[in-house]
């Protein structure tokens, strides 16, 4: 198994939904599918787990304030590195675009088969992985040529 399969399998997700019947799908679905699910029933409930679990990703109820909860998830320093996908039943494109401008990696609409749900979570996982993992690879290969020219330029003698 690779890195991102790794930590795609074992990634934290949290499920902001106030539908009961939803989060539980959601939550079951998830589980099954080795993910380390917790839920909120409200965006201020939600926000606070954020803070204190750290999720390595949020699926966000639409009409749960979930443009407001992500604006704020946006705007904290701590949060706003965190994917969010957007699930709600509004299927229009103004509030696509808006979730999308707002910060949003993906959008689902619902209802949805909970095969899509994971393959949703999976695939914003793993783009998030390969956007980190290529960030660090660039950034070591900026310390390796910073450091070579140090080298080049006698700094290190």
């Amino acid at each position: 198994m690779d890195s991102i399969s790794e930590t795609c399998d074992r990634a934290k997700v949290l499920i902001m939904e106030d539908d009961m019947d939803m989060r539980a799908m959601m939550k079951n679905a998830l589980e099954e599918r080795g993910y380390h699910v917790r839920t909120a029933e409200s965006a201020i409930e939600g926000l606070e787990t954020m803070r204190v679990w750290r999720p390595d990703l949020v699926l966000l109820d639409v009409m749960m304030d979930g443009l407001e909860a992500l604006n704020e998830i946006k705007n904290d320093e701590i949060l706003k590195s965190t994917p969010v996908v957007m699930v709600s039943i509004m299927s229009d494109m103004k509030t696509k675009m808006s979730s999308f401008l707002a910060g949003a990696k993906r959008y689902i609409t619902k209802p949805f088969m909970a095969d899509e749900l994971a393959a949703e979570v999976r695939n914003t996982l793993r783009q998030t992985a390969n956007t980190r993992i290529t960030l660090e690879k660039a950034l070591c290969d900026e310390d390796a040529n910073l450091t070579f020219e140090a080298e080049a330029a006698g700094l290190f003698e």
